[in-house]
Parts: C-alpha cells; sequence; structure tokens
C-alpha cells in the first residue's frame, strides 16, 4: 500500500531502510519521544522491526510505513494497534532530527489518519503524546485530535514511566 502526498510517499517498510531507520534512531532526542523503541537501537532490531510491519498488514491489523522525502528516509508513520471492539486504531509518528521542522510529521500523519478511516471499520483515531513533547501536540492538534486526558506511558528508550495527553480524532 503507497500513499502519497504533496511532498512525500508512504509505503510499507523495505529491508532496504534498515540502515535509515537505524541511523536515525541512533539519536536519543528521537528515541526518548517514543514509547516502544529502545535505546540504543542496532540495525537487527530495524531488520525485525520491518519483517514486523509486513506481518500485521498482512494480517490487517495495521499499516507501519516507511516515510519518503525528497532526499530519501525520513521517519516513520503508521496506524496501530486497531481495537475492533473500541472500533479505534492508534495514530503513530517519528521523524529524523534532520527531517524536523518541515511540516513533515504533519503531512504523513494527515495521510495515515484519511487511510485509517478508509480502510478500518472505525470511528476514532486515538494519540498518545509525551507531555515534554511539544513538536507532537502540534501535529495533533493541527490535524484536529482533541485532548481526552491525562495518563502515564511506560518509554522503553527511556526505561520510565512518562507523563502523556491522550487525543482523539472523531470520523466526520
Amino acid at each position: 500500500m503507497i500513499l502519497k502526498t504533496d511532498r512525500l510517499t508512504l509505503r510499507l517498510p523495505e529491508q532496504s531502510d534498515a540502515k535509515a531507520i537505524q541511523l536515525a534512531l541512533t539519536d536519543y532526542d528521537v528515541v526518548k519521544m517514543l514509547q516502544v523503541v529502545p535505546y540504543p537501537y542496532s540495525l537487527e532490531m530495524a531488520h525485525e522491526f520491518i519483517a514486523l510491519t509486513h506481518e500485521e498488514w498482512n494480517r490487517n491489523a495495521s499499516y507501519i510505513a516507511s516515510v519518503i522525502g525528497p532526499s530519501g528516509l525520513v521517519g516513520v508513520a503508521g496506524a496501530h494497534h486497531w481495537n475492533e471492539t473500541e472500533r479505534q486504531i492508534e495514530l503513530g509518528y517519528w521523524l529524523g532530527r534532520n527531517s524536523w521542522g518541515f511540516g513533515y510529521a504533519t503531512e504523513a500523519a494527515g495521510a495515515v489518519c484519511t487511510f485509517a478511516f478508509e480502510h478500518w471499520p472505525i470511528d476514532k483515531i486515538i494519540a498518545s503524546v509525551f507531555d515534554d513533547n511539544p513538536g507532537s501536540k502540534r501535529v495533533v492538534e493541527k490535524l484536529g485530535f482533541k485532548e481526552t486526558g491525562q495518563h502515564t506511558i511506560y518509554s522503553v528508550g527511556r526505561g520510565a514511566e512518562v507523563s502523556a495527553t491522550l487525543y482523539k480524532l472523531e470520523r466526520c
């Protein structure tokens, strides 16, 4: 499945993306804003992650995409944790530091949200944003997500519980 925006292409990750993913995730400032990514992050982990994205896509459980910009891979974005009972899916994304500040996160996350509402029988998309990540808060708010509460999430990279805000975007 390939999604295109004005400046980006989103596609299932390929094993050839592993080195770029691993390189971006050697930056602790990227990893510390993520829930399940360990630090340090190895090339083997990147290869395993890519294989998992294909397994989950084949089970219709998620869509995790490499985000390709004008200069190559800029990050990853997707929808995961599809919950049939709650009729929801969760948005997730990250960008390598060199791609911050260009609007790529909003563009990629917006494409994923549109796809998720078209692909799954869901009523809402949720997102959890660490409270010390104002850039991500701006992304979800620009996309129309509304704050629904506070909670804590364990961050594997930090090795600690982190305060976070929960957001939701409901189907129009």
